[in-house]
């Protein structure tokens, strides 16, 4: 990540100007009081911005706020900053230092892409996270105040304390690598490679496609069962309608068979008259052709009244004993 501008409107002495860095080394010179420092501060405070929190300012902000608000005392402070990330992407980043809320961090070149919610730090915009870092941080191992340098003059142990300072950040990035380094070794022995049949990445993905397998195998079951239980539930209904179907012959039939022995007991009735001094007698007792034709002509009427009346017709017409049989009378 390289700084391409900075713009102060308005932030200590300046007021909407814009301070445009070349790539590479930038020397930045001049008289006293000319506002290198300014520009110092303007570029850390466009990149990093202010930390926004319930409460009050902390000392060192209000440290910051004291030597670099603007002069004219209107009330406006605001600086801002565009970056070019390594992905190639340009940021522009503002920030809103005097009420600390309207702060942002868009795309410099694709109008409407957001990167706050990326960046993000104790309530503001912080661009200072692209490199691992936070404001805090930042300020500690990539400013330099100019004090700093002339204490040196003074006090060679200053010196030290940085070296320390730097080495305690070496240990640090030390510590991260030796994080990175459990990470990759915790993945191989505990996650292992599609290519290693033991470890549990390879079982895993077995074990899904085993149960995959196994889920579509019943899926199919499934289906052949419903279509199974659809064609027995048509059965039923067919197997229903042929016995309705036979319910509905069957008193058909019975009715048939009812109206034929109303029909026959009708015609039995009618025979008192036809034979007021009862049956004549059979052709086996010797009455001749032709009353042996009448009885058999007669017989199933008779039967059949006896059968319709439960018998009572035959023992009113016939009440004389020894007719049907052939004795003589």
């Amino acid at each position: 990540m390289r700084f391409e501008s900075v713009r102060a409107h308005p932030f200590g002495p300046f007021d909407d100007d814009t301070l445009t860095l070349a790539p590479g080394l930038n020397v930045v010179y001049g008289t006293n009081e000319a506002g290198k420092s300014t520009w110092h501060a303007a570029l850390y405070a466009g990149l990093c911005g202010m930390r926004r929190r319930k409460g009050g300012l902390s000392a060192e902000d209000k440290r910051f706020r004291d030597r670099h608000r603007p002069w004219d005392g209107n009330g406006e402070w605001a600086v801002s900053a565009v970056v070019a990330l390594e992905d190639g992407h340009r940021v522009e980043l503002h920030h809103d230092l005097a009420n600390r809320v309207n702060s942002s961090a868009v795309d410099a070149d694709l109008a409407g892409r957001d990167y706050a919610g990326r960046i993000t730090y104790e309530g503001a915009p912080d661009g200072s996270r692209w490199l691992g870092l936070n404001r805090r941080s930042f300020l500690g191992v990539a400013c330099v105040r100019q004090a700093q340098i002339l204490g040196l003059l003074n006090d060679a142990g200053a010196l030290q304390e940085d070296l320390q300072r730097a080495a305690a950040t070496a240990g640090a990035d030390e510590t991260a690598a030796r994080a990175l380094e459990l990470l990759a070794t915790y993945r191989k022995e505990q996650v292992g490679s599609e290519h290693a049949p033991k470890k549990p990445l390879r079982t895993s993905r077995e074990r899904v496609d085993a149960a995959l397998s196994a889920l579509e195998r019943a899926r199919e079951a499934q289906a052949h069962y419903l279509a199974r239980r659809r064609d027995v539930e048509q059965l039923a209904r067919e197997a229903q309608a042929l016995e309705e179907e036979a319910a509905a012959l069957r008193a058909a039939r019975a009715a048939e068979a009812a109206e034929d022995a109303e029909r026959r007991a009708g015609h039995a009735a009618e025979l008192p008259a036809l034979f007021p001094a009862g049956p004549p007698r059979s052709a086996a007792a010797g009455s001749g052709p032709r009353t042996a034709a009448v009885v058999h002509a007669a017989a199933p009427y008779v039967a059949a009244a006896a059968v319709a009346a439960g018998g009572a017709l035959g023992r009113a017409a016939f009440s004389r004993p020894g007719r049907l049989t052939g004795a003589p009378g």
